[in-house]
């Protein structure tokens, strides 16, 4: 297991999701953009995945439902969490799109899941 941290297909996903994230962070933070920030965490996201992916502690086929399951919660509770802010006013087309989106990405994690089982 040690032997699989040290690997460059492990270290350099892990070290680019960490430089991307935070250099892109640190400049929707600073132009406050949380657009720009949301890809940043996401970019990290995704290569920190591909990262612990290839050490051996996931399963092999598990990665994409986790990675369906994050995404799908996030387009599914981020319009409520708009909504309690007040930065928008109502629902619109728009969070209706973000919610299939976001059920659509759960059913398929829970599916693929099952299949893997």
């Amino acid at each position: 297991m040690a032997k699989n941290l040290l690997k460059l297909k492990v270290v350099l996903p892990l070290l680019m999701g960490s430089i991307i994230g935070y250099t892109l962070f640190t400049l929707g933070d600073a132009d406050d953009s949380p657009g720009l920030s949301f890809i940043g965490l996401a970019a990290a996201f995704l290569l920190f995945m591909r990262g612990i992916y290839h050490t051996g502690l996931i399963r092999k086929g598990c990665h994409i439902p986790i990675i369906l399951s994050v995404f799908g919660s996030v387009a599914l509770i981020f319009p409520v969490i708009l909504y309690l802010d007040g930065e928008i006013q109502g629902l619109s087309v728009v969070t209706f799109i973000g919610g299939i989106t976001g059920i659509v990405c759960l059913s398929s994690a829970a599916l693929l899941l099952k299949k893997h089982r």
